[in-house]
């Protein structure tokens, strides 16, 4: 508190056990004062502290063991805290990043906590918040313990889902600890590890690492936030041996632009069977005091640059094509600078990675979906040409087999239209409107047929097919039609009939003998479709014949 004569009136705030509305945690690490004129104060242990009445002799600390009934428990250990333009407050904990709205009334204050989601890249980075830095430009740093420094990418501050950009080693930093940030009066953000400093660039998102022969050993950073001092151009940071004072003119960093050169030539042809590949480089700088950091990227491939700080990769699983590979570095003093260069790689391709593979594999798989489509249009016009004839389940089978071979041959044409509008099939003029003149015609040419046929063992439906002059499946429709059976029925049927007047007939010829001449290949086979026939064997057929006469 000021005094009259420019002096100060210092009064201490300790916890104690009687007083229910005083600090309750000693360790003070961030103070704050609100739009409302209430002072935040940030401790590690205790949480959020709310000063209602900071000008009173007896101020009042609001809390969660007396007022603020909704504070987590796991936001206890606060580190540092940001109060943001939108009225949002973020408090950096041990256990997240905690969100809260500040608003009039402290007991509506409602706390979302944003933490570390392994499976989500843009989450925060580690669950230790260290620091929190709002910079001119209105973008918001979150420093983490392990998790490098993040970037909040997301509009909304009040959320449990803030989205964050994180940079960390895999992007040029010494170290993924950061402790404290400090912008400078040039835009750049300075981040605070234990043993060194880091000096990151927004504009390309570029660091400048400042560690191993820019410092004295002896001590170690703190998380102390830096102070800017004389126009920003003397910069504090906190460090265990004390405060460490640096000028920006001292600290200045050597420009030189090291050459990259390669282990191997320009270009570089690998075979099919070749998708790994070592390659060497080097930045040539002999006054070096930082380690050189490179980034590397084959174009086409990479979708951003990759860091390092070995000398020497391992390209695996390289796709066919040509690709550049293109490398940069930091020179000795650890600054990144325009020294990239490239080797040029080409990998020929094995036949199915050929584009011309690619369009005829897609040929192929159209040329399949079209056959396939075919046939099951096919299919489902057989299956309404079977349910229209009401066929049995073996003459069904039987047509499946007519209808496909007339598909093979080219004739694939539906049978059922034609056999219902009773049309001449081919076997003559003759015609009535009911279709009567047409059937004698056809059943002249069949008998006529089959009478010439009978005794050929090699006939088949193929052949009286063609006899008529009609495909198979016409065939089988007028068969259907006109013998009320198919045609391999009516055959067998026929021989049968031939067969009969045989075994009555002509007695000096034996079972086998009239088998054969009525065009069976096997006398066995013979008997089994007489006996189906008949319920009797030929030769019981003779027998029972002849005790009749």
């Amino acid at each position: 508190m000021p005094l009259k004569d420019g002096g100060f009136k210092v009064k201490a705030f300790f916890k104690g056990k009687d007083n229910k509305y005083g600090i309750n945690n000693n360790s003070v690490y961030s103070v704050l004062e609100d739009k409302f004129g209430r002072i935040l104060v940030g401790t590690y242990g205790g949480g959020l502290n709310v000063i209602v009445n900071p000008w009173s002799e007896t101020p009042q600390f609001i809390h969660c063991d007396n007022g603020l009934d909704r504070y987590p428990v796991e936001a206890k250990f606060i580190h540092d805290m940001l109060l943001v333009p939108d009225g949002s407050l973020l408090l950096a904990t041990n256990d997240g990043l905690f969100a809260t709205k500040i608003q009039r009334g402290i007991h509506g204050f409602r706390f979302l906590q944003n933490k570390r989601v392994p499976s989500d890249v843009e989450s925060l980075g580690n669950n230790q918040v260290m620091s929190l830095l709002r910079s001119k430009d209105g973008k918001i740093y979150v420093a983490t313990y392990g998790g490098g420094l993040n970037v909040v990418s997301s509009g909304n501050l009040f959320s449990d889902k803030i989205r964050f950009r994180a940079y960390t080693m895999d992007n040029g930093m010494s170290t993924d600890i950061v402790l404290a940030l400090y912008e400078d009066k040039k835009g750049l953000i300075w981040a605070v590890s234990e043993h060194g400093l880091m000096s990151f660039n927004p504009r390309n998102d570029t660091f400048t690492n400042y560690i191993e022969g820019t410092f004295t050993k002896g001590f170690s950073f703190s998380e102390c936030p830096p102070l800017g001092i004389n126009t920003g151009k003397t910069t504090l940071f906190g460090t265990t041996q004390g405060v460490l004072a640096v000028d920006e003119n001292v600290l200045g960093k050597s420009r030189y632009v090291p050459k990259i050169v390669f282990d191997m030539p320009d270009s570089i042809s690998l075979s099919p069977e070749e998708k790994s590949l070592n390659v060497s480089f080097a930045a040539i700088d002999y006054n070096k005091t930082e380690p050189i950091q490179y980034a590397y990227m084959l174009e086409d491939v990479d979708k951003k640059w990759l860091y390092t700080k070995d000398n020497h990769i391992i390209l695996s699983n390289i796709p066919a094509g040509t690709f550049r590979l293109r490398v940069r570095s930091t020179n000795g003093d650890g600054v990144w600078v325009d020294n990239e260069a490239c080797i040029i790689i080409h990998r020929t391709p094995y036949f199915n990675e050929r584009p011309v593979a690619w369009m005829l594999y897609g040929g192929l798989v159209l040329a399949f979906i079209f056959l396939l489509v075919k046939v099951i249009c096919y299919i489902r016009s057989l299956e309404k040409e079977i349910r229209i004839l009401r066929l049995s389940k073996e003459e069904k089978m039987e047509y499946i087999k007519v209808r496909l071979g007339d598909m093979i041959e080219g004739d694939a044409q539906p049978a059922l239209p034609a056999a219902i509008d009773g049309s001449v099939y081919g076997i003559g003029s003759v015609s009535s409107s009911d279709g009567t003149g047409s059937d004698n015609a056809f059943k002249e040419k069949v008998e006529t047929f089959m009478q010439k046929h009978y005794s050929d063992s090699e006939l088949n439906v193929g052949m009286f097919s063609c006899e008529m002059g009609l495909s198979r499946s016409l065939l089988y429709i007028q068969m259907k039609k006109v013998y009320g059976c198919t045609p391999n029925i009516y055959m067998q049927n026929y021989r049968l009939e031939k067969a009969y007047g045989m075994l009555i007939n002509d007695k000096g010829l034996n079972v086998s003998e009239i088998a054969y001449r009525c065009g069976f290949t096997d006398p066995k086979y013979f008997s089994r479709c007489f006996k189906k026939a008949e319920g009797c064997t030929p030769t019981e057929f003779r027998e029972r014949h002849q005790l009749t006469e």
